[in-house]
């Protein structure tokens, strides 16, 4: 059924309506907040599904949620097709226990919790189902809306209320129909049948029932339980059955007058209830749903053949409460859990359709250790997933938020000593079978690793060893320690055998004693309470779901929850402030981390499981603004991987100067919506292409418009349009032979926020041209800053380029290589090189550019270093180096739409040294940030990049005359890479950046016994970049 803390809170708010002074008067000028509410977008409901509906032809099925959307899917195959978002708030506000759509299927009626925080009554909101617009609202209702339901020719809407009864409302005029006000209780179901009368369930105990003029003919109590929950008609009307919230009874009684007719087989299913009812379309079965279970942990849906008086059998529906039953035609029926989860049967039981949960679950006894790293940034997390047959899969994670990392399932995530042997056995020392065991190999091993590291070789597991090796101890939670006992699952925990002091109802559910023993953390349904060993509330704060487990780091710094809502969450210790949050999708490849400042760090295709709901006024859709959209500025892997450190703030001030928080990005309105007024698909016989769209200001005005060929940029990204006509905007192109991709998307006026795509497919039925190679090849070793001095930069440029001009004299019609070394490597230059490419380059052709050098990632940015720059400043360097807006204007210049960047570039020790004295920070996470630098640049582009930005050291000693990167990449061109993917005696990109991932690595690790991993996007196509000689 509903969460305790529903009733709860309905029950808080009215007494606080009718004591404080808080009613509709006080309220009169309230709007909904404009604050952004961060939410989780998974694609399906991530809170219980409260009630479903379908429309009179069962094309869209619509649900509700404590998520505080109602969705449309389609039923045919569970598509998702639209989300409504209500205005919201924080706590309850915006949660839906109600939906229902027309048998038009053309409006969708949804309500709940809906405008009490800011009116004093409820609303309920009019969308409509194609668009998602909010199209009316009725007002002023006197408390939560349990359930909705139209007449079965749409004119009328009735209204199931949480006190004071029922209100019908006609659809065509707006107007209130009738209204009934003589109920003792909430009501939580009402219905029409065909010709129009109506029943409905209310807890005071009685059933009432109404001619189609809504006039009550009868009212009775309901036998069987105290709390009846679901009515509903048979499909003839001359039968009703009730089910209760109290009792495992099922009843059916006369469609007349509400006698009793008879009762369902219900002998032995004695647990908690079946609430839930409905008919077969030809009246023949009967359908019973709720809390009761089969003892297995299945929440099955009971059905009886012959309208009730059949056997009983079973489907296996859920392993939660099933909370709404829907029938429809052939047979069919669907269902909606708690779990969250929906399906459909056939007539047959055969499911035909199930959409899982896309949230993970943390209710599993073995979550409640919840093992921490003592800084807090590792942490190990046992969660589980729910397979289509209803199985659950047990998993342990492994997050470690400063490397920007999240291992599942691996072999690493168990003991000390097997996450020793694993890191032996990754830097080249072989330590035996990976079982935990310290045997004569692993000790060999050790002492190895010790030699090799001036350590003394004792091969014992010492505290310095495992740091050396990155092995990093977690601790369980607490427990013990202080007299806390009836801490698990309990309502009154007690210390020192007194009760804690919780509110009413709140439900205890987890516990971690601080490593001094002076503090301890109680998890409850509701919120995260530190207390002090004598009981005093330090701090409290909401929790965003129930607190399945909780711990405390070992310096007592952070706090961490697994939260019912399914993410993980981290607490400063000393006041409670949220601090860092995960979420993970139950597929177990995405993940993302974000940041309460809005800064995110994403597995690839995650960057849209969260975002922003925006309200709009109370009259108004929500909007929705995934952190995808906010990618140029809050993309930042590097700060999120820091963000657990102990004096961060000022650092993360410092990134925000430019742009302020994500709250304040958002306040700056809303980026244009594009609508493709092209066709989305089209073919034809040649190269020119015109896209068409339009733009609808949003309010935050209309910035950059970037332009996308197969995922290649097109012009310059950077350039603010000039009078863009917000009608029929038309812009050209040239097309490639076969299928084309051309995409569009806004900025808002501030650039901060950018548009969702719009997409055009075209193909081109024309015959393709033989391409050309266009390489430009820069690499400086000799700067004018004496101390950036390098090795080998200069010569790799040289040499990429001739390998490029030799594997390609085959493949190419012509083959154009310009080469700008040592000195020449100037912004001027480089600016000459490409405006002068620009014009000889077409879009069949093929361009690289090779970049040997010097290479830096500050603010989130990649920076290439020419010869000509003195560092004196960070102002000198962002002026003075090469950095990604830039690297995005010239390519954009270049019509290839396969192009490759190389990127060869080593962070120098000069400059390091002088930016950690002015940043204090910038070459912490130096990984990451690198990778999030690389990531935008490819997002900037469009084009496939590949790079290395090696240690200083590595770039100075080289091998084999070369960086090893350059190295790798020429041994690739070469030959050696051909086969990696496919041998054919070409060689394409993927297959080149597959050999360098593979060979840099066991390179670097045999000379210098340290791994270094290059990094590459590659967006796109592959095409081949070689052909080798035989």
């Amino acid at each position: 059924m509903f969460h305790r803390r529903d009733a709860i809170a309905i029950i808080f708010w009215l007494f606080f309506w009718l004591f404080t002074g808080c009613g509709l008067l006080g309220h009169a000028f309230a709007q909904p907040p404009e604050t952004p509410f961060l939410r989780i977008e998974a694609g399906m409901h991530t809170a219980p599904i409260i009630r479903i509906d379908v429309d009179r032809a069962e094309r869209f099925l619509v649900t509700a949620s404590n998520d505080k959307t109602a969705r449309v899917w389609r039923l045919a195959d569970g598509e998702l097709l639209q989300v409504l978002r209500p205005p919201i708030g924080d706590g309850d506000e915006g949660k839906l226990y109600a939906v229902a759509i027309s048998p038009d299927g053309t409006t969708v009626a949804t309500a709940g919790w809906t405008g009490w925080d800011w009116y004093g009554s409820t609303s309920i909101y009019l969308f409509d189902r194609a668009s998602g617009r909010l199209l009316h609202r009725f007002t002023d209702l006197p408390g939560a809306i349990y359930h909705l339901a139209y007449s079965a020719g749409g004119q009328y809407l009735a209204v199931a209320l949480e006190r004071d009864g029922i209100r019908i409302y006609d659809t065509y005029s707006h107007q209130e129909a009738a209204r009934d006000t003589d109920y003792d209780g909430r009501s939580n179901s009402i219905e029409f049948d065909s010709s129009g009368r109506l029943v409905t369930s209310c807890y005071d105990g009685y059933l009432r029932l109404y001619d189609k003029r809504f006039k009550r003919i009868a009212r009775r109590k309901a036998p069987g339980g105290k709390r009846p929950f679901a009515v509903r008609f048979s499909p003839d009307g001359t039968k009703i059955a009730v089910g209760f919230s109290d009792s495992t009874a099922v009843n059916i009684l006369s469609g007349a007058d509400l006698t009793f007719l008879h009762a369902p087989d219900t002998e032995g299913m004695n647990n908690d209830n079946l609430g839930k009812v409905a008919w077969s379309s030809d009246g023949q079965w009967l359908y019973v749903g709720g809390e009761y279970n089969d003892s297995s942990g299945i929440n099955p849906i009971v059905q009886w053949a012959n309208a009730g008086h059949g056997l009983r059998t079973m489907l296996l529906a859920s392993t939660n409460t099933i909370m709404t039953l829907r029938t429809l035609s052939k047979g069919r029926l669907v269902f909606g859990a708690q779990d969250p989860m929906f399906g459909v049967f056939d007539r047959d039981g055969d499911k035909l359709l199930a959409q899982l949960p896309a949230t993970v679950d943390f209710r599993s006894r073995r979550t409640k250790a919840l093992p921490i790293s003592h800084h807090g940034a590792s942490v190990a997390l046992d969660f589980r997933t729910l397979s289509s047959d209803l199985r659950w899969a047990y998993h342990t994670a492994r997050i470690q938020v400063d490397e920007g990392t999240l291992h599942i399932d691996s072999p690493a995530l168990t003991s000390d000593v097997e996450q020793l042997q694993q890191a032996l056995a990754e830097r080249g020392y072989n330590p035996g079978p990976i079982d935990g065991i310290v045997g004569p190999r692993t000790e060999a091993a050790i002492k190895a690793f010790q030699r090799d590291q001036g350590m003394r070789p004792d091969g014992k597991l010492s505290p310095i060893l495992k740091r050396q090796l990155s092995v990093i101890t977690l601790q369980s939670a607490r427990t013990e320690g202080l007299s806390i006992r009836d801490w698990y699952d309990h309502y009154e925990p007690k210390l020192n055998d007194k009760p804690l002091p919780l509110e009413q109802y709140e439900f205890s559910r987890s516990l971690a004693i601080a490593p001094d023993g002076q503090r301890f953390l109680l998890g409850t349904e509701w919120y995260l309470r530190l207390f002090d060993r004598d009981g005093k509330v330090l701090w409290r704060v909401a929790v965003t779901g129930t607190a399945w487990a909780v711990n405390i780091s070992g310096d007592g710094r952070l706090a961490i929850v697994a939260s019912g809502d399914d993410t993980l969450r981290w607490y400063r210790m000393s006041d409670g402030a949220e601090q860092l949050a995960l979420f993970v999708h139950p597929d177990r490849k995405r993940w993302v981390l974000w940041t309460p400042e809005g800064f995110f760090n994403a597995a690839p295709g995650a960057e849209s499981l969260i975002g922003y709901h925006l309200n709009q006024g109370p009259d108004a859709e929500g909007k929705f603004v995934d952190v995808d959209q906010l990618h140029r500025h809050f993309y930042r892997p590097d700060l999120v991987a820091r963000r657990l450190e102990d004096g961060i703030e000022p650092v993360l001030q410092e990134a925000l100067a430019d742009i302020g928080d994500v709250r304040q990005v958002l306040a700056g309105g809303l980026p244009p919506e594009l609508v493709l007024i092209s066709p989305a698909e089209s073919r034809q016989h040649t190269r020119d292409f015109d896209l068409k769209i339009n733009f609808n200001d949003k309010g935050g005005g209309i910035g950059q418009v970037i332009y996308r060929v197969n995922g290649a940029v097109v012009g310059d990204p950077t350039a603010r349009p000039i009078d863009i006509p917000i009608a029929n905007y038309s812009r050209p192109f040239t097309l490639s032979p076969g299928r084309n991709v051309i995409s569009a998307t806004a900025y808002n006026r501030q650039s901060t926020i950018e548009s969702k795509p719009v997409e055009a497919i075209v193909h081109v039925d024309v015959e393709a041209r033989h391409p050309s190679l266009y390489v430009l090849a820069v690499g400086v070793a000799d700067y004018r800053d004496s101390s950036l001095q390098l090795q080998h930069a200069a010569n790799d440029a040289r040499a990429m380029a001739k390998a490029l001009e030799r594997q390609g004299q085959r493949l190419f019609k012509s083959i154009t290589v310009q080469s700008l070394l040592e000195r020449e490597v100037t912004q001027p230059r480089i600016n000459a090189a490409f405006r002068e490419l620009s014009g000889k380059v077409q879009t069949h052709d093929v361009f690289v550019l090779y970049l040997a050098g010097h290479g830096v990632t500050f603010d989130g940015q990649y920076h290439f270093i020419p010869a000509d720059l003195i560092y004196d400043n960070r102002k000198t360097l962002r002026q003075a180096s090469v950095n990604q807006d830039q690297i995005a204007r010239w390519l954009g210049s270049i019509a290839a739409q396969k192009s490759l960047i190389l990127l060869d570039t080593c962070h120098s020790g000069a400059l390091t040294t002088a930016l950690k004295g002015e940043l204090g920070t910038l070459f912490a996470a130096r990984g990451l940030a690198e990778k999030g630098a690389i990531d935008k640049l490819m997002r900037a582009t469009g084009r496939a990049v590949i790079a290395a930005s090696t240690r200083r050291q590595f770039a100075l000693e080289g091998h084999e005359g070369h960086g090893v990167f350059t190295y790798a990449l020429l041994q690739g061109l070469m030959g050696q890479a051909d086969g990696h993917i496919k041998r054919d005696g070409y060689i394409t990109i993927d297959e080149l950046a597959a050999y360098v991932a593979d060979e840099v690595p066991r390179i670097t690790q045999e000379k210098w016994r340290y791994e270094q991993f290059p990094m590459m996007q590659l967006e796109g196509r592959s095409f081949p970049i070689g052909q080798v000689h035989k």
